[in-house]
């Protein structure tokens, strides 16, 4: 179909922290991360959007997590200006 889109409860990345692969060992982390990869280009290719989801339920724990993102990306920001 011209519309498509995928919808997932938890993407790849959260099933390295906090799934399975947090603490499978590193062969096993590259094969899914290679897999995840493929499967992401053949998305693309198909045109299928990968989407998600985010309810809301607690405002304080999302505010937690959106800050800690935006702290992230504020420190690597300042580690690309340093190391350059």
């Amino acid at each position: 179909p011209p519309n498509t889109c995928l919808v997932w409860d938890r993407g790849p990345a959260g099933d390295f922290v906090y799934g399975a692969l947090a603490t499978a060992d590193d062969v096993t982390r590259e094969t899914r991360y290679r897999e995840f990869r493929a499967f992401d280009r053949q998305c693309r290719r198909e045109g299928v959007l990968l989407c998600k989801l985010m309810f809301v339920t607690d405002r304080d724990a999302v505010a937690k997590t959106l800050g800690k993102r935006l702290a992230h990306k504020r420190i690597v920001m300042d580690l690309r200006e340093w190391l350059d």
